[in-house]
């Protein structure tokens, strides 16, 4: 019995072993297999975030200002609230599937905690290198790619020249007043030297009784004594003639440096010698001989001298020469045609002093009243230089798309902020009428700088200009006005050229490039009443204009375009609405939070425990 009551024992022991063992076995069975769900559920649970991060990422971006895109074509997000607070309301809306009647419990739901911006890209960023691109992607879907390389090549060829303002303002009334009167004294002064008889008459008497002491073979003294007699009174009267043409080469002087002044003024240091100067080397001459005369000792000769008597006839040679000289001096001539020829100098000169606008426009009351507020655009708030444009193409691509999009002088769009949208691109005034005459001016210059190669090649019309300046001399007593007058006379006309082209290209006509003296329309004697009349063959105002982008500032021309779009979706659409607050780019890292369910597993990878529960991000980004 003790015997089997022991081996009873040995034998519930083991059964109780194998119930432990395989609690243990089982135990260890459900755990893994916990470990397992919770490892698949959280692997389910991380691609489910990922998804929906992606799916709000492509909500976001979804999220376009249609406005923009229907009007522009381009595709740029208003973040009218905060990118993280978009992302979470789109993850928050995925995750529950808020679009859906969904029944029951879902294991694998996590919840979103927060969403960090690693990185946003503005429109206005980068020197607007990205409105530039979309810009471009827009014109190649258009296909216009070889619009924009042939504005780029015409481009080439354009070039801006200042106009040179009347070249006599700096020369005041009052100074050209103290020149005519020195001048005018002057020629009186040379006028009344030019009166020889004196002279004349000296010098005949002391030839005479030279000639007789000359040919008599023996001199008589009293001879002898009548040509010491004669020359000395020639003597005298060339004295007094030289103590006049003292007088002359002082005022001559006086009258010289004055002009350095004015030419100084002018920026013109050197011009022709005039009337004046060629009399002031004469007079010095003259009076170089007259003191050689003066010089001659005769008054103690009472015999004669064979060397005296050869001096004595330089002397009357050179006494000739005088004569000659004074009667040769220069004086100022004014007939009828040089006062007609003033009056088209003057009118020259006030032509060149008027407006460009009112020469172009005339009336002005037609003209759009327009104007903006500058302070908030993106030309002010948000420029900065591009770093990787090519200026010269990005400028063909803004202004090919201004054509599409903006409005112009000819072509207005009267519902947008500005009517003239393609002027304000050029300008960036807070006006239409500011933009426009802007560009007018612009237009001048470029029509200037042809205009007046094509004149100054013109043989026909500058012998008519050297004709006028001739005459602006002499009447206005001015000789160096000359070369001054026929540089006025010059850009006057080529102005009044320019603007008869600006005219056309404003009624909508074209001109080409380069003026020839075939298509010249102007008339020097009649400037301000020019004809106005285009050509068969050329580029119309809005390609001038575009011409004109080609020669501004990269960066100007694309934050003035992305101005006028931030101006016009206000006007039509939300006040509120600006372009540095668009962003075609960003980059979020979006934070996650899962319970356990099945396990705790604080030590799998990319999961950390915390508060009972499982914390993860996910990297996201979408561009345009």
């Amino acid at each position: 019995m003790i015997l089997s009551k022991n081996k009873y024992l040995i034998f519930r022991m083991k059964k109780g072993s194998i119930s432990i063992f395989l609690a243990m076995i089982f135990l260890s069975i459900v755990l893994l297999v916990s470990v397992i769900a919770e490892a698949a559920r959280m692997s389910a649970v991380q691609a489910k975030s990922t998804s929906v991060s992606y799916m709000a990422s492509d909500s976001v971006m979804a999220s376009y200002a249609k406005q923009v895109y229907e009007d522009y074509g381009l595709l740029l997000v208003w973040e009218k609230q905060k990118i993280e607070d978009m992302l979470l309301e789109y993850v928050q809306a995925n995750i529950q599937m808020a679009d859906l009647e969904v029944s029951g419990n879902d294991f694998m739901m996590p919840d979103v905690m927060k969403a960090n911006i690693k990185k946003k890209i503005l429109i206005t960023d980068s020197g607007g290198d990205y409105f530039v691109e979309q810009v471009e992607k827009y014109l190649k879907y258009a296909g216009l790619t070889a619009v924009i390389k042939k504005l780029k090549n015409d481009s080439g060829d354009v070039e801006e020249r200042e106009i040179q303002n009347n070249v006599t303002d700096d020369i005041t009334t009052k100074d050209s007043n103290k020149m005519a009167t020195l001048v005018e004294n002057i020629d009186e002064s040379v006028s009344s030297l030019k009166d020889i008889a004196n002279i004349s008459k000296a010098l005949l008497g002391a030839k005479n009784a030279y000639e007789k002491v000359k040919t008599s073979k023996n001199t008589s003294k009293k001879n002898w004594e009548k040509l010491i007699n004669n020359f000395s009174d020639l003597q005298v009267a060339l004295k007094k003639k030289n103590s006049s043409i003292d007088n002359v080469i002082n005022l001559i002087n006086k009258y010289e440096n004055k002009k350095d002044e004015l030419l100084k003024k002018t920026g013109n240091k050197k011009v022709k010698n005039d009337y004046i100067d060629q009399n002031l080397t004469k007079l010095k001459n003259i009076r170089g001989k007259i003191n050689g005369i003066e010089s001659l000792n005769v008054s103690n000769a009472t015999e004669m001298n064979e060397s005296l008597l050869k001096e004595i006839h330089n002397a009357l040679e050179d006494s000739n020469s005088i004569i000659k000289s004074l009667s040769e001096l220069l004086l100022s001539k004014v007939t009828a045609e040089d006062k007609k020829n003033q009056s088209i100098y003057d009118s020259a000169g006030d032509f060149l002093t008027k407006g460009v606008l009112s020469l172009v426009i005339g009336d002005t009351k037609n003209l759009s009243s327009a104007s903006i507020v500058t302070s908030n655009l993106p030309s002010k708030t948000s420029m900065s230089n591009s770093e990787n444009s090519s200026e010269l193409l990005d400028n063909a691509i803004i202004a090919i798309y201004s054509e599409i999009k903006f409005g112009n002088y000819i072509k207005s769009k009267k519902s947008h902020a500005l009517q003239y949208e393609m002027e304000y691109l050029v300008a960036g005034k807070d006006s239409d009428q500011k933009n426009l005459k802007s560009v007018i001016e612009r237009l001048v210059l470029i029509r200037n700088a042809t205009n007046l190669a094509c004149l100054m090649g013109d043989e026909e019309k500058m012998a008519l200009i050297e004709t006028v300046a001739a005459s602006v001399a002499a009447v206005t007593g001015l000789p160096f006005m000359e070369p001054l007058a026929k540089v006025l006379l010059t850009e006057a006309w080529a102005l009044a050229e320019s603007i008869s082209d600006v005219k056309a290209l404003l009624k909508g006509e074209k001109l080409s490039l380069i003026k020839t003296k075939a298509n010249w329309k102007t008339d020097l004697k009649s400037l301000s009443s020019s004809s106005s009349k285009g050509e068969s063959n050329g580029f119309e105002y809005k390609r001038y204009v575009q011409m004109l982008m080609m020669l501004t500032s990269r960066d100007k021309i694309v934050y003035r375009a992305m101005d006028l779009i931030q101006l016009n979706i206000c006007k039509s659409y939300n006040q509120e609405f600006r372009m540095n607050k668009c962003f075609v780019e960003f980059k979020a890292q979006i934070e996650y939070k899962a319970a356990p369910l099945f396990a705790s597993m604080p030590w799998s990878v990319g999961l950390t425990k915390d508060g009972g529960g499982y914390r993860y991000s996910v990297a996201c980004s979408n561009n345009y």
